[in-house]
């Protein structure tokens, strides 16, 4: 498991009570998930360095985040996997360029436009 700290600020911004403290929990199985809280200032001492801020955080969210990684172990990794879905995708893109072409066409034509030879429009009186 690997945990980052993508949130340390405090909070609100204007008049401050905490610290939010938002952590980030990747799973060797390639799931992840994000844990936050506040850290209310009245709970801390004077002097409380950055580091131990955050470890009262983790303290405060470990039940949470041990539950969730228990919960997400267990689904399969699916990283890795190779799904062909391209050629879905690309018969769909085909379908849908043919039927704006045939709609720019059929608008053109209610507007009056021709085209030339080389595909640009003319007006027609």
């Amino acid at each position: 498991m690997q945990l980052k700290v993508i949130k340390f600020k405090l909070y609100p911004e204007n008049q401050p009570t905490g610290y939010a403290v938002g952590f980030h929990v990747r799973l060797e199985n390639g799931r992840s998930f994000y844990a936050h809280t506040i850290v209310n200032l009245e709970d801390l001492e004077e002097g409380k360095t950055d580091e131990e801020i955050i470890q009262i955080a983790y303290e405060q969210l470990e039940e949470h985040i041990s539950d969730r990684v228990a919960t997400l172990t267990y689904v399969p990794r699916i990283e890795g996997i190779e799904v062909n879905i391209d050629n879905e995708y690309e018969t769909k893109a085909i379908e849908i360029d043919e039927r704006v072409t045939n709609l720019e066409t059929t608008v053109d034509t209610i507007l009056g436009y021709v085209y030339n030879s080389s595909r640009d429009r003319e007006t027609h009186n």
